[in-house]
């Protein structure tokens, strides 16, 4: 069972990432949709703002209590993520609440000790208000990709990055009622996630190299590279043997693939801000995808001290 303070430490780090990750494709979501789609336009706005609005509250007890690894790794804003949101709102004429990135950009790290109740009752409430909205949003998704299937809707964005959007909400939920439960992290939920993360990270890279303008073609090459070298790590964490030996070199070799992505990403993004190629997504995506990398490298650093997750 999990001490109070791991409670806090992981209800913070999972919230603090996955609802900005949901608020994300919730925009992404809402501008892919054309006039005439009204009503799945106004539902991914009313998701945005769920997400900001939990995000608010979950702010108010974070400054002082994530870890510092989770700061050091960049996992809830990046170097990108103010210039991305500034630009988004610009090229699409919408608000994003950039002071809870500006917060986030100054929070201070520490160890929570001897968290009052009435902080673990909120957090406590915040996980269940989250896994509620998890599992709407999961719903929307599942039905948005059904009716894509069928040609019943049209989107910009992909099937396979609304797959990617889903893998990672039904993580979140799972995290979720892990930590409503309150249960500790066992060896075969690490796998399960890192081999999850590998195969999402597959995804992504499979749509930048359709979502970057064709003119680019180095881009798009070595996206397609980071997709093969995702697949096949994705592949062997589906098929291993669960032993530490197994476990420690995948996760070496799934950590030089990540550095030489996060690379990848870190460049194309100030690519974009700096107006030298083009991509047919809000800005804010590409640095939610920076962001997943980093949560995941935060991940494989960490799993030998689950207690950070």
């Amino acid at each position: 069972m999990l001490s109070d303070t791991s409670l806090v430490i992981q209800t913070l780090n999972s919230n603090l990432y996955y609802l900005r990750t949901l608020g994300d494709f919730s925009f992404t979501l809402q501008l892919s949709f054309l006039p005439g789609n009204e009503e799945y336009i106004e539902a991914a706005q009313d998701f945005a703002l769920r997400s900001e609005e939990l995000l608010r509250t979950i702010m108010k007890y974070a400054n002082g209590n994530v870890t510092k690894e989770a700061v050091n790794n960049k996992i809830f804003v990046t170097e990108y993520t103010l210039d991305c949101e500034r630009l988004t709102e610009k090229l699409f004429n919408v608000d994003i609440d950039t002071n809870i990135t500006e917060q986030q950009l100054n929070l201070t790290p520490g160890i929570p000790t001897n968290p009052s109740q009435e902080m673990i009752s909120e957090l406590d409430k915040v996980n269940k208000d989250a896994l509620v909205l998890a599992t709407n949003f999961i719903d929307f998704c599942n039905n948005i990709s059904e009716r894509m299937k069928k040609n019943e809707l049209f989107s910009y964005s992909y099937i396979t990055l609304i797959e990617a959007m889903l893998i990672e909400m039904n993580l979140y939920k799972s995290n979720l009622e892990r930590l409503i439960e309150r249960n500790t992290i066992n060896p075969t939920f690490i796998v399960d996630y890192e081999y999850l993360f590998n195969y999402l990270l597959q995804l992504y890279s499979s749509c930048i190299t359709g979502l970057v303008d064709p003119s680019n073609p180095s881009a798009v090459i070595r996206a397609f590279a980071f997709s093969s070298e995702f697949n096949l790590l994705a592949n062997e964490y589906k098929n291993a043997v669960i032993s530490p030996e197994a476990q420690e070199n995948l996760e070496m070799r799934t950590k030089d693939t990540l550095n030489r992505f996060k690379s990848f990403i870190s460049a194309i993004i100030q690519e974009l801000l700096d107006a030298k190629t083009y991509f047919i997504v809000p800005p804010i995506l590409l640095d939610n995808i920076y962001t997943t990398a980093n949560y995941f490298t935060y991940v494989l650093i960490s799993s030998e001290q689950k207690e950070l997750i």
